[in-house]
């Protein structure tokens, strides 16, 4: 998921410059894919709490009995 989310954001870089130069109405399309690379994040760091607390849970300080 962050991998995903690297490639839009740097498809938002690339697509800001192209507008910039070319003065096109690209707008929309850089919207979509911040929002996009916004979800994608989010999702990441969900999935990385989601397994930070399964690990926490099962992690065992003390002798084993």
């Amino acid at each position: 998921m962050c991998g995903c989310s690297a490639v839009l954001i740097a498809l938002v870089v690339i697509t800001l410059f192209a507008n910039a130069f070319f003065g096109s109405g690209f707008a929309g399309t850089i919207a979509l894919l911040f929002v996009g690379a916004m979800i994608f994040i989010t999702g990441a760091y969900i999935a990385f709490l989601v397994e930070v607390r399964l690990a926490t849970r099962s992690l065992r300080i003390g002798p084993i009995k």
